[in-house]
């Protein structure tokens, strides 16, 4: 376990822990490397053959330098990105890397991403900017961006696997793809963008409040289902839309028994009545006062004995709400 700093390619004499950009570096257990705003040269991190090796790159200040950092088999790299870097002109590429967990500040903006062939967890603070193409890549990624994220230089994809989207609200963006894979793709509100595909495979697409959509929500293949407070988007290739909404304290059956549908979270095992248990994808909590909802969206109740019950055991009433009668009353459990 070492700390290093990679510096300009040309510089010499080099200082304790000081390494030159350009070339390829061999990374051991611990490692933590540390971008200097002099560094110039196109990098690569590589295990000697002797991984696969857990090690630190930390970005602390801007770069206005043109290149890339490469990460190669055998690698996990966990990736830092301070609070107003600018890294506009630096691209990372790690289709070979093991797995890119990553961790990015507010008001970052930062060049092309290629992702591991793994489940990359990415979490991203507010106010960033995407200067280039991101590509998650296989595996079940995760990416977490605050408000105002800016990928209107960029298209996202998701890539193979299940992954989870999410993006705060202000987002912007050209086009956002889920990719191959049963994807969820979240959405806050106040949100501008061209294109949002959800790919192949069953997807779950949510969109907040005052979105726009310049050209079409399209759920592209498989059983998609939007739920969106937005009306008036061009949908294609959306088999549902919008799910239901249950009050606080409304009981949902599960493998463990009933519990208030507040404390459901992703992964848990709900009992439904068209398909049997099923796994909750995707949960949010919000106040909304009744006063700002559409008409057509305010929660009703549903009485214990509902005609929708369709023999099935009178369940508690409830409070649930869509814009689409017919549709959650199907779902009533």
């Amino acid at each position: 376990m070492a700390t290093y700093t990679i510096v300009l390619s040309t510089q010499t004499p080099l200082g304790p822990g000081e390494i030159n950009a350009g070339g390829t570096i061999t990374v051991a257990e611990g490692d933590v490397f540390i971008i200097d705003p002099s560094a110039d040269s196109n990098t690569t991190f590589n295990d000697g053959g002797g991984g696969p090796f857990d090690f630190e790159v930390q970005v602390a200040a801007s770069n206005s330098n043109t290149f890339n950092l490469t990460f190669q088999g055998g690698t996990n790299p966990t990736v830092d990105i301070a609070d107003g870097v600018d890294l506009s002109n630096i691209d990372i590429a790690a289709q070979s890397a093991d797995s890119l967990p990553m961790t990015i500040g507010d008001n970052v903006t930062l060049g092309k991403l290629d992702g591991s062939s793994a489940a990359d967890s990415i979490t991203i603070g507010a106010d960033f900017t995407a200067a280039g193409d991101w590509n998650l890549g296989a595996g079940d990624d995760t990416l977490t961006a605050g408000l105002n994220a800016d990928f209107t230089a960029s298209k996202l994809k998701g890539e193979l696997g299940d992954d989870v989207l999410t993006f705060g609200d202000g987002a912007s963006f050209n086009e956002i793809d889920g990719g191959a894979g049963s994807d969820t793709l979240y959405f806050g509100d106040n949100i501008t963008g061209a294109k949002i595909v959800g790919g192949a495979d069953d997807d779950f697409i949510r969109i907040g409040a005052n979105a726009t959509i310049s050209d079409k929500v399209d759920g592209n293949g498989g059983t998609d289902t939007l739920n969106t407070q937005t009306t008036g988007l061009t949908e294609t290739s959306i088999e549902t839309t919008n799910g239901v909404s249950f009050a606080a304290g409304t009981q949902i059956l599960t493998d463990g028994g009933e519990v208030p549908v507040e404390a459901l979270l992703p992964g848990d095992i709900v009992n439904t009545l068209d398909h049997g248990p099923q796994p909750v994808r995707w949960t949010r909590i919000a106040l909304q006062p009744l006063e700002t909802i559409e008409e057509g969206g305010r929660p009703v109740l549903i009485q214990k004995k509902c005609p929708w019950s369709r023999g099935a055991e009178p369940r508690p009433c409830c409070f649930a709400a869509t814009s689409h009668f017919d549709r959650w009353a199907k779902a009533t459990l």
